[in-house]
């Protein structure tokens, strides 16, 4: 028995947004933590998290597979047709989770 390669990119799609899933819901406080710290202080101040900004990174680092693994779905998806609805919430879910590492970084930063 062999498995379509449709089905097999299915499969695959939908590993990646259950790991998307969690990884959006790991890195979420985070960014509200920062985003309400970047209000409070204003624009261009930096963060007062100190070494605490180190948790965030790390987990960054941790997450950075699903992310890859997003957007080589997205690249896969083009040569082999997955179901429509994996790969919506799928290249959503991968959007997310890049914006997130991406404001993330900037709040810390600037």
């Amino acid at each position: 028995m062999s498995i379509k390669k449709s089905n097999a990119a299915t499969v695959f799609g939908i590993i990646v947004t259950a790991l998307s899933v969690v990884a959006n819901t790991v890195h979420l406080p985070w960014l509200i933590w920062l985003s309400v710290e970047q209000i409070q202080t204003g624009w261009g101040f930096g963060t007062w998290m100190e070494m605490a900004v180190l948790w965030p990174w790390m987990i960054e680092f941790i997450l950075s597979p699903i992310l890859i693994a997003g957007i080589a779905f997205l690249i896969v998806s083009v040569f082999r047709r997955p179901k429509k609805g994996v790969l919506i919430s799928s290249a959503v879910l991968t959007g997310l989770l890049f914006l997130q590492f991406f404001l993330l970084n900037l709040f810390i930063i600037v």
